[in-house]
């Protein structure tokens, strides 16, 4: 069965509240802008050590995971917010402040077309926004426009789930993606708020 990738939409966000081995809170989910381009990357390293003149083990490190979104340009209390600025939304000033670190949790729809079409529901669950530079250029006889990149670093959270871990009896979790078509959860119910994969799980049918 041949299935491409095409199409992304509903980029939200909201903060991690809290995050402790006894389990996570997290604020109100947000949209964060309309999304153009969804594109993951995953390091991973390996170094082998030899005996007897042979290859005899493997040793494999999971590296950082970096999700860069190309969106269209956010309203500047979402940016204030992702960049961890001042944003005073009765004046509709935008303050250029000292940074303030925080974490986040974005989630996000991916396309699947081919011989089924079908969509993921992905939610990563903490991670740093980094906002990778703008561009603006002189208006000319074109109709040239420019939009902007924006980085989140997922990273693996303090807390520990009934359902992580590698054979899902418990440990960590980045996150948690399921398929429309599988009826696991509805849209309206997996963007609602922050899922987890123990509160994936546990909604389930």
């Amino acid at each position: 069965m041949a299935i491409e990738y095409r199409g992304c939409r509903k980029l939200v966000y909201a903060r991690v509240l809290t995050d402790t081995e006894a389990g996570m809170t997290f604020g109100e989910v947000k949209p964060l802008a309309p999304v153009q381009q969804i594109q993951r990357e995953v390091s991973r390293s390996s170094a082998t050590t030899f005996y007897d003149n042979v290859a005899a083990n493997t040793t494999t490190a999971e590296g950082a995971e970096v999700n860069n979104f190309v969106i269209a340009v956010p309203a500047d209390e979402v940016m204030a917010d992702i960049e961890g600025k001042y944003y005073d939304p009765e004046k509709k000033i935008y303050s250029d402040s000292p940074i303030t670190d925080a974490y986040y949790a974005v989630g996000y729809v991916l396309g699947e077309k081919g011989d089924e079409e079908n969509e993921q529901f992905c939610w990563k669950i903490k991670g740093t926004f980094q906002v990778q530079g703008t561009e603006h250029n002189t208006e000319n006889d074109g109709t040239d426009t420019t939009n902007m990149t924006i980085g989140f670093t997922s990273v693996y959270p303090v807390a520990n789930f009934t359902h992580g871990g590698k054979d899902g009896n418990g440990g960590k979790s980045k996150g948690v993606r399921i398929k429309k078509n599988d009826n696991v959860m509805t849209e309206e119910a997996f963007f609602a708020k922050v899922q987890t994969v123990d509160d994936v799980y546990a909604a389930a049918k």
